[in-house]
């Protein structure tokens, strides 16, 4: 409990103090109120809460943490606008949930993780930090290639052989009289000035 106290003390200096560099150990969680709950072990910070660390920042509108009977956290939950912001990625929802011992978080509502170019969106998102796993529901996923843009396929090749009896499309031979059907429902021999 007294570690819990003095980090709060702690960020309280360091909001105080105006201090932007944060040591590589420590979390600072600022806010616009603070209410911490003793016998329950859980802090509440609502209004513009941050919260940064060496490899992270995370804004939300309200966030809830909850500490284990070792002063250990247990899980973070934060509510309304969160973003998160790391070295190589960002994530957007309306809720997060951290729970430590699992090492699981789970975002919901309207949930966009992006990496690069590369976007994964669902309802619900699940991300396991311990084995590189996620799981999306329900899925939406676009991956961009990192070698080149997404281009245009290339143009159909059409040219007519013969006396117009024989069409050749993409290198597929059609023969026939005038009543045979080509693909697109064309008559062979018919122009096909229309593609």
């Amino acid at each position: 409990m007294k570690k819990l106290v003095l980090l709060l003390l702690m960020c309280m200096v360091g909001v105080a103090a105006g201090q932007e560099a944060v040591a590589t150990n420590e979390t600072i969680i600022t806010s616009d109120r603070l209410e911490y709950d003793f016998p329950r072990a859980l802090a509440l910070f609502t209004g513009n809460v941050l919260v940064r660390d060496k490899d992270m920042k995370m804004w939300a509108d309200k966030m809830t943490v909850i500490l284990t009977p070792r002063d250990e956290i247990e899980s973070v939950t934060a509510i309304g606008r969160v973003r998160i912001i790391q070295p190589d990625r960002k994530a957007r929802c309306r809720k997060a949930i951290f729970l430590m011992d699992k090492n699981e978080v789970i975002l919901t509502g309207d949930a966009v993780i992006e990496q690069g170019q590369d976007r994964v969106e669902g309802r619900v998102i699940h991300i396991w930090t311990d084995s590189d796993r996620m799981v999306s529901e329900p899925g939406h996923l676009v991956i961009f290639s990192k070698d080149q843009e997404p281009e245009d396929p290339p143009p159909l090749k059409l040219r007519r052989a013969g006396g117009g009896r024989r069409t050749e499309v993409g290198g597929r031979k059609s023969e026939g009289g005038s009543r045979k059907t080509e693909a697109g429902g064309r008559e062979s021999g018919e122009p096909i000035s229309d593609l």
